[in-house]
């Protein structure tokens, strides 16, 4: 199945544009976003974002980043695309998420065993190194905006997401795991 994968748009209101252009040029099955959607106090651009994602009908995946404001913070964790410390399926895979948030409450590592998991900051490259039982099948972060990349580990598959205020961003095969970086045209 197909995955776009965005990330950092930072209220930037021509995303949302460029959003529309990916959507009609890849016809993905689903969206994932890895965070910072909106500037500080801005909860205003997620409304529209959101808004944005149900007009398209198809399965999205999000969680908040380091920029996200409380009130913005709780529209996202109420939201149906929220997968932080959730589990949801997509095709044969399930996606699960942790937000960038010191307040992780309670999650077992089984929850992430051979999952897309999806966090805003970049994990430890320590960390990956290490052959972990409980290890996703792929890790999708965002949070570097110019830094994009596939880091195979043998704990997990890393794929950095470039920030789409930049015009980047990636696509996902979720049944081959082949993943392309592309940049949007005006």
């Amino acid at each position: 199945m197909k995955l776009v994968l965005i990330s950092d748009l930072h209220s930037g209101r021509k995303t949302l544009g460029d959003l529309d252009k990916i959507i009609r040029n890849e016809r993905p099955d689903g969206i994932l976003c890895a965070g910072d959607i909106s500037n500080r106090e801005d909860s205003g651009f997620f409304d529209l974002f959101e808004k944005k994602l149900k007009s398209y009908g198809l399965p999205a995946f999000i969680i908040w980043g380091n920029n996200e404001s409380d009130d913005t913070r709780k529209k996202i964790l109420n939201s149906e695309f929220s997968v932080h410390l959730k589990k949801r399926s997509f095709g044969k895979d399930f996606i699960y998420g942790i937000s960038d948030t010191e307040d992780l409450g309670d999650f077992s590592p089984d929850d992430i065993r051979g999952s897309i998991l999806v966090t805003h900051r970049p994990p430890l490259r320590s960390t990956l190194a290490k052959q972990l039982r409980n290890g996703p099948r792929f890790h999708l972060c965002g949070h570097l905006h110019v830094t994009q990349g596939i880091y195979k580990y043998p704990a997990t598959t890393l794929i950095q997401i470039p920030s789409l205020l930049i015009k980047k961003y990636g696509v996902l095969d979720t049944s081959t795991g082949k993943t392309e970086f592309k940049t949007t045209l005006r």
